[in-house]
């Protein structure tokens, strides 16, 4: 199992593809955590903006924020959300 990158027992995923990734993503991230391989994470996607310049259906800050509160029953990782700008 992959991700970004690990440092200091923080999960790093960076995240410029389809919206529908950010699941594998998120889900990789709780199986590392329920494993204590990481504490925390830290999630890096395009804002909005940003992300209708890529394409359609681009992974969107604001739109993950929204569906962590959604999922918070099944997600319980610790994380930290940043947006790129354009």
């Amino acid at each position: 199992m992959t991700i970004t990158s690990t440092k200091s027992d923080i999960g790093l995923c960076l995240q410029t593809g389809n919206m529908s990734r950010i699941y594998a993503d998120l889900m990789k991230l709780q199986a590392m955590y329920l494993n204590n391989h990481i504490k925390a994470a830290a999630i890096i996607l395009p804002s909005q903006e940003a992300a209708k310049l890529l394409g359609d259906n681009i992974a969107q800050a604001k739109r993950l924020e929204r569906e962590l509160a959604i999922f918070k029953k099944a997600y319980h990782v610790p994380t930290i959300v940043y947006a790129l700008e354009a």
